[in-house]
């Protein structure tokens, strides 16, 4: 089977993520298929994400000359409402071209596409092109219609996008809910799948002295996009005030983004507070970390990643009840970490996280119990068997 995964981009997001662990599952489980990436944004990608990119299969983009020209002729053209409708549909006929000549020379027998801007490039890029479109959803469709970014004509061609794909493997429940706010029905094959999870232990273990950690220090860790509503400013809170009350705490914050310069700047001066960056592989991190912290209130979040890759490290993890995450720590109802719900004030929330943290280091017994749990929920779970469910998938709308 010739299977085309499109993403929107290669920057650094769950989605993107997911889509890259899934080509580099199937390329190496399952060699008998062929896998292409396609990139359809063409941005130049962030450097962890492409390293994390498997060498056994081609990634696919239209030209970085082509797209930067597009833009040089846009910002020319902008000056009018005409001319800018112009540019844009030049550009967008010019990288569908592109992805069709991409499916012809690969003869792809089956699509699947991440993020709603990537459906709706290969919805349109299609056009009467009959080859299966398997929709990947991951929050970006609740995203965009609870933000507000959609016009009325935008949301009917969401409406489009949605009758005409073959399947929808979806991740949290809450995915589903853009069927009934588009008042569509659900297509035939719609899957309920764990995202495929890519594990990779250090050739050299990271020890807590490689980040100038004190051994006896709780140490906590957040990785994900350094946006407001992933809750970095509450991460900080949290280790700021336990500082203050006496406890030996250290944070480290894996990611890039607006939340991630603004705190730096403002504490510069915190040496317990460790801005790594964007890295490629958070497993070592989570090696010297007690627990993860991950105050969460983002509308887009369904299976997040920093989550699951904290279970299979046995790191326990005081997050929200957002989307799957309580699924996600729960096994024979006991949680493995700390669940604190968002239907409250943020500063009720980050009160909630400081003291249960607190309750944490107080308590190591307790840590300890969860750390087990952590393993339990892990074990649940095989990157195996979530490739070969999105393989059955594919399967099924191919008739393979």
């Amino acid at each position: 089977m010739n299977i085309l995964i499109a993403v929107s981009d290669l920057s650094i997001g769950g989605a993107q993520r997911a889509a890259i662990n899934l080509a580099n599952g199937i390329a190496r489980l399952h060699p008998e298929h062929h896998v292409v990436l396609y990139d359809v944004e063409a941005y130049p990608p962030d450097e962890g994400m492409a390293a994390s990119i498997s060498s056994e299969f081609a990634v696919f983009r239209p030209s970085l000359f082509r797209r930067l020209l597009d833009r040089l002729l846009a910002s020319v053209l902008y000056r009018t409402a005409l001319n800018r409708r112009f540019a844009v549909r030049t550009s967008i006929r010019q990288r569908q071209r592109h992805f069709r000549r991409v499916l012809r020379k690969h003869r792809i027998d089956v699509i699947n596409s991440h993020t709603w801007w990537a459906d709706k490039f290969v919805r349109e890029a299609l056009g009467s092109m009959a080859i299966p479109h398997a929709v990947s959803m991951h929050g970006s469709y609740e995203e965009v219609l609870s933000n507000g970014y959609l016009k009325t004509s935008e949301e009917s061609y969401m409406r489009k996008v949605l009758a005409k794909c073959s399947a929808v493997i979806y991740a949290s429940d809450k995915n589903l809910q853009v069927f009934d706010k588009l008042l569509i029905e659900k297509p035939g094959v719609c899957k309920k799948l764990y995202y495929v999870v890519e594990l990779r232990k250090p050739d050299i273990p990271m020890v807590r002295n490689d980040l100038q950690i004190e051994r006896d220090a709780f140490t906590m860790c957040i990785a994900s996009r350094a946006i407001e509503s992933k809750g970095w400013d509450i991460a900080v809170e949290t280790a700021l005030t336990l500082r203050e009350r006496g406890h030996k705490v250290e944070l480290l914050l894996l990611g890039v983004g607006p939340s991630m310069v603004e705190l730096q700047q403002r504490h510069a001066d915190k040496k317990f507070l460790h801005f790594m960056g964007p890295v490629e592989h958070v497993e070592p991190y989570l090696a010297v970390c007690d627990c993860a912290i991950f105050p969460t209130t983002y509308r887009g979040e369904s299976l997040p990643n920093f989550v699951l890759e904290s279970l299979f490290s046995s790191v326990p993890v005081v997050t929200t009840d957002i989307a799957e995450i309580p699924a996600m720590l729960t096994v024979n109802g006991k949680t493995a970490g700390v669940i604190i719900p968002t239907d409250q004030s943020k500063e009720s929330i980050a009160e909630q996280f400081i003291a249960e943290v607190q309750q944490l280091i107080m308590n190591p017994d307790r840590l300890a119990r969860m750390k087990e749990l952590a393993r339990e929920c892990a074990a649940r779970y095989s990157p195996e068997e979530a490739v070969d469910d999105n393989l059955r998938v594919f399967e099924k709308v191919t008739g393979a």
